[in-house]
């Protein structure tokens, strides 16, 4: 046999061009991952597993026979996974959805921020930052809220209609904890739930709708209806949950307001596994540009 006469294999084909690197996996990436077994709450539904966490939370501590009467007011939201240090972009681009801007990414918001030099990687370490950010890209009202007014503060900012974008330190499960800033995170919340004693039924009765399925539970469809009563709220709620979203999570975190704000006050300082270099770091560090702050939203009119 003539090997010269012998055919070479063909030479294999080139490899597929790489994809570019995003800021995001969107619902359509959920699904290819076979991640799509989430369920998107509608505002009844938010509010009824909100009502199942509480009740769940007093029979743990032995008060599941207590009266009381409850109020929610919720927001469906897609959930959007993080790639890499870039939970503000993706808080910020699940706000989007609220502030009547579905099309804005969290890459869009990325090149963003980036262009200003808010930030290298994603990572944003200023609630002014965030603030200015939204306001560009959401176009949409934008406010630094300070936490001198504490929960009573952040209680009127929720019953206004804001949506608020809250930097804590993110524990395991997600939900908030303390660890000094390590493990700082960027939460976008939607909604609230508020607890509060029977001498407040005929209030709720009054402007709000009534859960088809659990007793003494309303939801407010429509924020404008908490206008003529939101003295009465503020005063009468006795404690609160509100309806958190973060990047690393397709679920929706349920989580008392009085630990989310305790999170918050403990941002010290970055992680020592983290090089600073790597990072823009705003001028007094995080304690600076993230203690003590949260980020307020509303929507323009149309």
């Amino acid at each position: 046999m003539n090997m010269s006469a012998m055919l070479l294999p063909p030479a294999p084909p080139p490899p597929p061009p790489k994809l570019q690197q995003t800021t995001e996996y969107i619902i359509e990436d959920l699904i290819e991952a076979g991640l799509d077994n989430f369920h998107l709450e509608t505002p009844i539904e938010l509010g009824q597993e909100g009502y199942k966490f509480f009740k769940e939370f007093l029979d743990r501590r032995g008060r599941g026979r207590e009266e009381n009467c409850y109020l929610s007011f919720g927001q469906t939201v897609k959930p959007i996974i993080q790639k890499g240090p870039q939970c503000g972009m993706v808080a910020l681009a699940m706000a989007a959805q609220l502030m009547n801007k579905p099309e804005v990414s969290a890459e869009k918001i990325f090149i963003t921020a980036k262009m200003k030099n808010f930030t290298k990687q994603g990572e944003i370490f200023s609630a002014e930052y965030i603030s200015r950010l939204a306001h560009q890209v959401l176009n949409c009202h934008s406010e630094v809220v300070e936490m001198v007014n504490g929960k009573k503060g952040i209680l009127q900012q929720l019953l206004r209609g804001s949506v608020l974008l809250v930097p804590y330190d993110a524990d395991r499960n997600h939900g908030p904890c303390k660890k000094k800033g390590h493990k700082a995170h960027w939460a976008l919340i939607s909604g609230f739930f508020l607890m509060m004693d029977m001498t407040h039924l005929k209030t709720l009765k009054s402007n709000f709708t009534a859960d088809t399925t659990h007793r003494n539970l309303y939801h407010c469809t429509d924020i404008d209806n908490i206008k003529v009563c939101e003295e009465e709220l503020i005063k009468a709620t006795r404690s609160i949950l509100v309806y958190g979203h973060q990047g690393k999570s397709k679920y929706t975190g349920y989580w008392f307001l009085n630990d989310l704000l305790d999170s918050n006050a403990n941002l010290r300082e970055i992680g020592p596994e983290r090089n600073d270099s790597e990072y823009v770091i705003p001028t007094g560090g995080i304690t600076a540009g993230l203690c003590g702050k949260v980020v307020g939203l509303i929507k323009k009119a149309n």
